[in-house]
């Protein structure tokens, strides 16, 4: 009881000491309830006015760690390029349609702030708070979001290109909105992919496989341009043969359906060159091109009796070198059929593509290439094997999910 008595003496004592303290600046006004501040806000309503940052600038330069307090300002469609707000309390503010390029907004508290449609390209996020912010249709590009936080932003509609997300871990902004963002696979980072490997996440958790796919090439795309800036020679080979087999293919997953259209366009490409080949000059000894090889157990023998000559198995076969005094439509149909063939060329034994297309064509025998042809054939066999199991990798796989 005596013990319990001590300690309440003390603590009122403790309690008649703050309040002495704390009295005088209490009656001098000393100690005020923060407030909407009207000179600030009337400065940059002129600087707004007159398209001119000089006087807010100047301004800043002599006060610099005077707090700006702006909570609620209605600042919509105000020209603010380039304005120094940082650690600035707009909370709620109003700035739609806001000309903000360029702006220091570093440290910012945003919360709840109205930027529908407002122009923040190449403004400076860093560390902003931007939680419950209304970011739709908000022009972003090159923006820096180092370390902002995000969690409960709308930012549908708006443009993301070349935009700095490394946002604070779990604070990212709401993921159906966030989905409806254009431009998410020209998203970048510049120390750690970290913010971009938490919304691919996301939105791998929500089943939006598009937005994982772009984010997927963001990463990569980001991690690949870093390396090459590093200058080492290992990295500006690896950067240039990432982009050659899987950004220029299938921008890494992204595009799974680009293999297939280049695969297509390689068959008409290669069809040019067989054309070529198969207009050749007759009267030359070595002649070099595609040949029609006839099978032996035919049903047609009376066809295919320009040369005969024996096969590795000692059996007689029939072939036929296809020149250009053959029917100018069935040579560019041949030099089409024999590009095509070359592109399925894919299989083995019995489970051939080519074989199955041979199965279609109501001739009896294949063809067969000698000379640059043939070499050609063999090149186009391989870019097809590969950008088809490309296509099938990227469809229905995720190869490059890995960082």
């Amino acid at each position: 009881m005596i013990k319990f008595k001590k300690d309440r003496n003390l603590l009122c004592f403790i309690i008649l000491i703050v309040t002495a303290f704390s009295y005088p600046a209490l009656a001098q006004g000393q100690v005020k309830k923060k407030k909407f501040n009207k000179t600030q806000y009337e400065m940059l309503k002129r600087c707004s006015d007159k398209k001119d940052m000089t006087e807010w600038t100047q301004w800043r330069e002599k006060n610099k760690d005077v707090e700006i307090w702006l909570k609620g300002a209605w600042l919509n469609n105000a020209n603010l390029q380039g304005v120094e707000l940082g650690k600035a309390n707009l909370q709620g503010a109003n700035l739609w349609d806001a000309k903000l390029q360029g702006a220091e907004l570093w440290k910012a508290k945003l919360q709840g702030a109205m930027l529908w449609g407002a122009k923040l390209q190449g403004a400076d996020l860093g560390n902003a708070n931007l939680q419950g912010a209304k970011l739709w249709d908000a022009k972003l590009q090159g923006v820096k979001l180092n370390n902002a936080k995000l969690q409960g932003a709308d930012l549908r509609g708006a443009d993301l290109a070349r935009a700095v997300f490394e946002v604070r871990p779990k604070s990212l902004p709401n993921l159906p909105e966030m989905a409806l963002a254009n431009n998410l696979s020209l998203l970048t980072y510049i120390d750690s992919p970290h913010a971009l490997v938490e919304l691919r996440k996301g939105f791998k958790k929500a089943g939006l496989r598009k937005q994982e796919r772009e984010i997927t090439y963001a990463i990569k795309r980001s991690g690949f341009k870093n390396a090459m800036l590093e200058g080492s020679l290992g990295a500006k080979i690896k950067g240039k043969l990432g982009w050659f087999f899987f950004d220029l293919t299938c921008k890494w997953g992204m595009s799974p359906q680009r293999p297939l259209l280049i695969f297509a366009a390689l068959i008409f490409i290669c069809s040019i060159f067989y054309l070529n080949e198969l207009v050749i000059d007759v009267s030359k000894e070595n002649k070099d091109g595609i040949w029609k090889i006839w099978i032996p157990e035919r049903v047609r023998d009376d066809l295919g009796r320009d040369v005969v000559v024996q096969d590795v198995s000692g059996n007689k076969v029939c072939k036929q070198l296809i020149t250009s005094d053959h029917v100018p439509l069935k040579i560019y149909w041949t030099g089409l059929h024999f590009s095509i063939l070359s592109a399925f060329h894919i299989g083995w034994r019995d489970l051939n593509a080519g074989g199955w297309i041979y199965k279609i064509i109501p001739h009896e025998y294949r063809l067969a290439a000698s000379g640059r042809a043939r070499i050609i054939s063999c090149i186009q066999s391989l870019i097809s094997v590969y950008l088809l199991a490309l296509s099938i990798l990227t469809y229905f796989g995720r190869p490059f999910e890995s960082y």
